[in-house]
């Protein structure tokens, strides 16, 4: 609900993300079966929601959902198209009005880059109408791989980007599925940021760092229970003993003294049990 009143392209660009990502690090049965499910839910819902509306009288609800839906429509769906991009302002202004100054700044100084408080392109052509304050606007840009590369250059960039970008590559090249929940994320953001700085980012910028620092912890802990030769363990919940180790070194123990029972019960910390007296008695009574 909060990404269908948002009306924005890029949520929708970094869930679609996130969800391949799911998939290539866990290229299994189930996980296409979930994210084919969780895309058959979402549809089925709104379109449900849409033959409600229908349905109902007339209200000041009902008209309200229907201009959500209209705009979401217009806005979100009918702008993916190349030919509404085309005719889009804001993103003509992203292409046209940023990057090439973005490109050219970075030919000045590919490798060290201009510094943070460098004004990449004259004020003059910063706003985008003539309302729209220019200071901070010579600073700004959507890209945030152009907008890095042109601060800190190919040296210092590459440093922050493989930093953001380790989960991600570490759970890709591991198939480690228990990073899953915060690499994925991770990578949509990081997707969405070739049209909006995700990074940078007033409310997202946290959000980064915190599934960033998550999924480097959770990728460190699925190394280290794969080098110890353990099934991987949530790193919140107590490790469950190892009953299934116990049992096969008591059989190896068994058969080791002859297939006897009595080493697989010491093994196993139970005393071997003692004939009892009546047994006793009744054998030494038998006759010969």
């Amino acid at each position: 609900m909060i990404v269908v009143l948002g009306f924005s392209r890029n949520a929708i660009l970094a869930i679609g993300v996130a969800v391949l990502f799911a998939i290539l690090v866990s290229p299994r049965i189930q996980s296409v079966v979930r994210s084919i499910r969780l895309v058959s839910t979402a549809s089925l819902s709104a379109a449900a929601l849409t033959l409600l509306l229908f349905l109902l009288p007339a209200s000041s609800a009902t008209v309200w959902f229907e201009q959500q839906i209209s705009s979401f429509n217009s806005r979100v769906l009918d702008g993916i198209r190349p030919g509404a991009i085309q005719a889009d302002r804001s993103a003509q202004f992203r292409f046209q009005g940023e990057n090439p100054y973005l490109k050219e700044a970075i030919a000045q100084s590919p490798v060290t880059g201009h510094g943070f408080g460098y004004p990449y392109r004259p004020a003059a052509v910063a706003g985008r109408t003539e309302t729209d304050a220019t200071v901070d606007l010579v600073y700004y840009a959507h890209n945030y791989y152009l907008w890095i590369w042109t601060k800190c250059g190919l040296l210092g960039g590459s440093v922050l980007l493989l930093t953001l970008l380790s989960p991600a590559i570490g759970a890709v090249r591991r198939r480690a599925v228990s990073t899953v929940g915060a690499t994925a994320p991770l990578a949509g953001l990081m997707a969405a940021s070739v049209v909006a700085p995700m990074p940078n980012g007033s409310p997202t910028s946290a959000l980064v760092g915190a599934l960033c620092g998550a999924g480097l912890a959770l990728l460190s802990h699925s190394a280290k229970t794969h080098v110890d030769g353990e099934t991987p363990e949530h790193p919140l919940r107590p490790a469950r003993p190892a009953l299934g180790r116990q049992r096969v070194e008591s059989r190896s123990h068994a058969t080791k003294f002859g297939g006897s029972r009595v080493g697989t019960q010491t093994k196993l910390g139970r005393a071997p049990a003692e004939p009892s007296v009546l047994s006793r008695n009744s054998s030494r009574s038998e006759p010969r």
